[in-house]
C-alpha cells in the first residue's frame, strides 16, 4: 500500500486506506533511522520532529485513543527493510524508491486478517508500516518557518504528520484531478498536496479528526438477542450496542425486508433460507461527533422448513439392489439451504412394518445396506433439522437373486411415522 504526498494541486473528500491498527498494537512501537540523516535538518531535530508529528494526531483526536512509543535508532545503510514488522521512519530514501516531486511515502503491509468493518468497508490489520522521506527535498524546521526564515523549504513536520495519518489508515481528503472546493478538505492535513513554507498541515482539522474518529473512535455493533436458527416462520430480535448514542438505523434482513427501528428490532423470517443481516447505524457522541457505520453478518440467520425431498421426488430416498443381498440407497433430501438438515438416521426392521427393535441403525447419508438373510424388510429413513423431523419408509423383499429393480419411497402418513419419529427423537443430537 503506497500513500503519496505530491507537489501539485487539488480534489475530493477523505477516504480510508483499508488498513487499521488493532487495539493490541497500541501503543504503536516505532524506530528512527539514524543513518543517513536528513542533511537539510539539524542533526538532533529528526527524532523530536517525528515525535511531535505523532503528538499532533493524539492531541487533535483524543477520542481515537492513539498512542505511540519510541523504540530507538536503527541503521539502514543497506536500504529499507520491507515487512520486518518494525515501524520505521527513514531519511534520505535509503533504498532509492522515491520519484521526483514526492515528499514522503507510507508503505503499509497487512497481515491478511480483515477483522473490522465500518461504513461498509472492510479493514485489514496492519503488520508493518514504514515512512520514507525523499532525499531530493529541502525540508525546513517548523520554528524557522513560523519566524519567517524560509526560502521555499517544505515543513518536515507537516509532511510527517500527513504520513502518520496514512500510517494510521487515513486516505487523502482530496485526490489529484478531483474537484475540491470545500475549504475543510483543502486545508486538511490529509490534503493530497503541500506547498513550501506552509506549516498548516501540522494541525489536523475537522475533516482529519472526523476521518480518524470514524476509524478508531465511536463504534457500534449489532447482534441477535434470540436464537438465529430455527423453524420458519422464525422471529429473531436484534439490538445495537455502542458507547455512543444511537440516533438512527437501517436494517436489511436479506429476505427483501427492511426496518428503521432502533436500537432494537424483531423481524420474522417467514421462508426457508440462510440470510445475511446488515445494519447501518447512526451514532452521536458529545466529544467525538456523529458517525455512521455499516455492519454485515454473513449467513447470520437460518430459517428452516421441515426437511423435504428435492423437487421432483415423491419420497426422501430410493434403494436399488446392487449384488447378492447388498442394496444401495439414494438420498433425495433437499439440502439446498445450509444448516436445515443436520441429522440423519436409517433404521432397518424385519417384516413389513417398523415394529420391535431395528436390526440395523445407520447414520450415513446414502448407506450401502447388507442384509444377512432373505426376507421382507422395512427401511425407515428420518432426517432432522431446526425445522423439525420428517422422513420416508419403504418395504422391500430381499433375495440373493441379483435383482436390480429400483424402488421409490413414498412419504408415509403421520400414523405410520409416529413410532419412528419417537425412536429418532431419542437419538437426535444436533451437530454444532
Amino acid at each position: 500500500m503506497l500513500s503519496l504526498l505530491l507537489l501539485t494541486s487539488s480534489a475530493l473528500a477523505w477516504k480510508h486506506t483499508g488498513f487499521y491498527w488493532p487495539d493490541d498494537r497500541y501503543p504503536i512501537e516505532w524506530w528512527h533511522d539514524g543513518d543517513p540523516l536528513e542533511d537539510s535538518l539539524p542533526e538532533d531535530y529528526c527524532q523530536p520532529v517525528i515525535q511531535s508529528s505523532w503528538d499532533n494526531w493524539q492531541e487533535a483526536a483524543p477520542c481515537a485513543g492513539l498512542s505511540d512509543e519510541y523504540q530507538g535508532e536503527v541503521d539502514s545503510m543497506d536500504g529499507r527493510s520491507s515487512g520486518d514488522g518494525m515501524t520505521t521512519f527513514h531519511w534520505e530514501d535509503p533504498s532509492d524508491e522515491q520519484e521526483p516531486g514526492v515528499l514522503g511515502v507510507t508503505y503499509t503491509i497487512g497481515n491478511g486478517r480483515y477483522s473490522l468493518t465500518k461504513n461498509g468497508q472492510t479493514y485489514q490489520e496492519v503488520y508493518d508500516s514504514d515512512i520514507v522521506f525523499n532525499d531530493g527535498v529541502d525540508f525546513g524546521v517548523t520554528e524557522d518557518i513560523l519566524n519567517g526564515i524560509c526560502a521555499g523549504e517544505t515543513s518536515i513536520e507537516s509532511v510527517a504528520t500527513h504520513e502518520i495519518g496514512h500510517l494510521h489508515g487515513l486516505g487523502h481528503s482530496c485526490e489529484q484531478g478531483e474537484s475540491c472546493t470545500d475549504s475543510d478538505l483543502q486545508e486538511a492535513t490529509m490534503y493530497w498536496s503541500a506547498s513550501g513554507c506552509d506549516v498548516s498541515g501540522i494541525d489536523p482539522n475537522i475533516d482529519d479528526v472526523t476521518s480518524m474518529n470514524a476509524l478508531y473512535s465511536v463504534f457500534g455493533t449489532f447482534a441477535a438477542t434470540t436464537s438465529t436458527s430455527g423453524g420458519s416462520p422464525l422471529d429473531v430480535s436484534f439490538t445495537i450496542t455502542s458507547d455512543a448514542e444511537v440516533t438512527g438505523a437501517l436494517w436489511t434482513f436479506g429476505d427483501g425486508e427492511t426496518s428503521e427501528e432502533y436500537p432494537s428490532v424483531t423481524h420474522t423470517f417467514s421462508k426457508e433460507g440462510q440470510f445475511f443481516v446488515t445494519c447501518t447505524m447512526d451514532l452521536a457522541d458529545p466529544e467525538c461527533g456523529e458517525s455512521s457505520y455499516t455492519q454485515t453478518r454473513i449467513g447470520y440467520v437460518t430459517a428452516c422448513d421441515k426437511p423435504h425431498p428435492e423437487e421432483g421426488n415423491d419420497g426422501f430416498f430410493q434403494i436399488e439392489a446392487a449384488y447378492g443381498r447388498t442394496w444401495q440407497t439414494i438420498n433425495h433430501t433437499d439440502v439446498s439451504t445450509y444448516g436445515c438438515v443436520d441429522t440423519i438416521q436409517w433404521e432397518i426392521y424385519e417384516g413389513s412394518a417398523a415394529e420391535g427393535e431395528p436390526v440395523q441403525v445407520i447414520g450415513a447419508w446414502s448407506p450401502t445396506i447388507e442384509f444377512e438373510k432373505d426376507g421382507t424388510y422395512t427401511i425407515l429413513m428420518n432426517v432432522g433439522g431446526p425445522g423439525g423431523i420428517e422422513g420416508s419408509k419403504m418395504t422391500i423383499d430381499v433375495a440373493d437373486l441379483g435383482d436390480r429393480e429400483s424402488l421409490c419411497a413414498t412419504v408415509p402418513a403421520m400414523s405410520g411415522l409416529a413410532a419412528a419419529v419417537g425412536a429418532f427423537a431419542a437419538a437426535f443430537r444436533r451437530r454444532r
